[in-house]
């Protein structure tokens, strides 16, 4: 797995149903000085993070979208 769905995965296991947010996962993921289309690179490390774990947006096992907020681990 590569580096940034991983981190998400730890940040958010780590606060099981919780909402990590958009701005947490940036500071953490892209610290200050660090040029990247924030929003198109979060969409695809969490797209790849739910590609490993065999989940869905629509149909959510593990990682829920909190539209406008975040995403939160929902799994058991």
């Amino acid at each position: 797995m590569q580096p940034q769905p991983l981190a998400i995965l730890r940040m958010l296991t780590a606060r099981p149903g919780e909402t990590i947010t958009r701005d947490e996962l940036r500071t953490a993921l892209w610290p200050d000085g660090t040029h990247v289309e924030f929003d198109a690179a979060l969409n695809t490390a969490v797209r790849k993070l739910r590609r490993v774990l065999g989940d869905s947006a629509t149909q959510a096992r593990y990682i829920q979208t909190m539209p406008g907020r975040g995403y939160r681990f929902v799994g058991e």
